[in-house]
């Protein structure tokens, strides 16, 4: 995958993500496992590189209606660091 992104709310002047992964499909829930480098400049400050890796868990239901709910939770981890856990719901 790659990404490029900014943010102007956020003053992300760039964002660059490159990495890989692997994506299991269930009935009921998806999980992946994967990898990436990220590039960010903020505005005012200094690049920010790191590499990530990366679980999720995700999963969607569908109603009669054609209604559907979808929810995803990451967890994810600086490669490089040993503070950099986050998770993200």
């Amino acid at each position: 995958m790659s990404k490029k992104e900014y943010n102007k709310f956020k003053d992300l002047t760039s964002r660059d993500l490159v990495g890989l992964g692997y994506r299991n499909k269930g009935k009921y829930v998806n999980f992946g496992i994967g990898a990436f480098a990220e590039n960010e400049i903020i505005e005012d400050n200094t690049d920010q590189n790191a590499i990530i890796g990366n679980i999720y868990l995700s999963n969607s239901i569908e109603n009669e209606t054609g209604f559907e709910f979808s929810s995803i939770a990451y967890l994810q981890t600086s490669l490089k660091q040993s503070n950099g856990l986050r998770t993200i719901f």
